[in-house]
């Protein structure tokens, strides 16, 4: 500790932390860690923190794109299947209704290609 270090005592807790002249004099282009992690970090130990966040931010993004994809995915099943039951509810009769089910099957529906159940 040096003497622009301040102890503050506070519920039942000790901190210390840096008075307004010492964070003054750090200098910006060679920001003091040590505060934030306990120790000096080096170059290296920047670095291998950068890539690991870079790493992380990948792995992130991945993960977004996976679930867009699925989210329009289900968005153009649920449209799919409101066709599909339009389609069969405008169906008179037992008969009709299940002419309309082959007809789906076998990918002859209005504008409803091939589904397989």
């Amino acid at each position: 500790m040096t003497q622009d270090t301040v102890l503050k005592v506070s519920n039942d807790s000790l901190q210390v932390r840096r008075t307004a002249a010492e964070r003054n004099r750090a200098d910006p282009e060679n920001p003091d860690f040590s505060s934030w992690f306990g120790t000096d970090l080096t170059h290296g130990d920047i670095m291998a923190i950068e890539r690991e966040a870079r790493e992380l931010r990948a792995r992130v993004f991945a993960l977004m794109i996976r679930r867009m994809g699925r989210a329009i995915e289900r968005a153009f099943w649920r449209m799919r299947q409101r066709d599909v039951e339009k389609y069969l509810a405008k169906s008179s009769d037992l008969v009709d209704l299940e002419r309309r089910i082959r007809d789906l099957e076998r990918g002859r529906g209005p504008g409803i290609s091939g589904l397989s159940y």
